[in-house]
């Protein structure tokens, strides 16, 4: 009897211990321009002066894993910026710089415990299509839509619609602030990676005027201000740019196997002898 007892006081033990600490968290965290991503290239003085860069970074730190219990979260965020701008002085010509903007956010979910988690993904895109009037003769900036991929499949809720263009003989500026949907996915994988692919155009034309599609890189062109940060409608080049914000919440885990552990602990009692002359 006194066995049975100290059984089921381990086996009480063992319900009531608490889980192990783990660690829900986020790996193998990379973006960078893709190869369809045209290269940076500029001519800044000259009549015939213009820019296309771009750059991407995380927003901050990668995140620090956290305790694998319900209502732990983690999030990240990144930066694309980006410039396309073309200033052409010459009399009788017009000059066209086109550009594609492209990349990849690669990261993987490191879910320990195996419960259910909610990934939720966050775009927005904000900048300018600026027109300067310096000789009269006209400008067109434009910016295309978003198409945005989840491990290689387009998915709607990370697009995004097209900007323009902005055409006209006098001075303009067209500032914009897109965001798409949320993307939600909820998952229960112990690890899963997940890759994020964007891409859209970007185009600037001039016929003697200044024409700049602005995502956040002020620009070097001589004697231009279409390109300049602040610049028209005194934007932020830190506040510009294609932005995504990924979060991670773990939303369940799983109870601990009841009948595994009172089987365990049903293991831990001695075989009772069979006595002498009974069946």
């Amino acid at each position: 009897m006194d066995r049975i007892l100290r059984c089921l006081a381990l086996l009480t033990a063992l319900l009531l211990a608490p889980a192990p600490a783990r660690a829900l968290s986020i790996t193998g965290l990379k973006v960078a321009t893709s190869s369809a991503n045209t290269a940076n290239k500029s001519r800044t003085t000259g009549n015939n002066q213009y820019q296309i860069a771009s750059s991407v970074a995380l927003v901050g730190s990668a995140p620090a894993p956290v305790a694998d219990t319900v209502g732990a979260s983690l999030s990240f965020g990144t930066r694309y910026a980006a410039l396309v701008a073309e200033d052409r002085d010459a009399a009788n010509g017009t000059t066209t710089r086109n550009a594609t903007e492209a990349y990849t956010i690669t990261f993987t979910v490191n879910n320990p415990l195996g419960g259910t988690y909610r990934l939720d993904i966050d775009t927005s895109r904000l900048g300018a299509l600026t027109f300067v009037n310096d000789s009269g003769g006209g400008a067109t900036a434009s910016l295309g839509a978003v198409t945005g991929t989840l491990n290689g499949v387009a998915n709607p809720a990370l697009a995004l619609a097209a900007v323009g263009p902005l055409t006209a003989t006098g001075g303009a500026n067209q500032g914009f602030s897109q965001t798409g949907s949320v993307l939600s996915i909820v998952a229960s994988n112990v690890t899963r990676t997940f890759t994020l692919g964007f891409t859209w155009t970007a185009s600037a034309t001039s016929s003697q005027d200044e024409a700049a599609v602005r995502l956040g890189i002020s620009g070097a062109l001589a004697n231009a201000t279409a390109d300049d940060y602040p610049g028209v409608g005194g934007r932020s080049a830190s506040g510009d740019g294609h932005f995504v914000d990924v979060g991670v919440t773990l939303v369940a885990v799983p109870e601990p196997g009841t009948l595994a552990l009172l089987a365990a602990g049903l293991a831990l009692l001695p075989a009772r002898p069979r006595r002498p002359g009974r069946r």
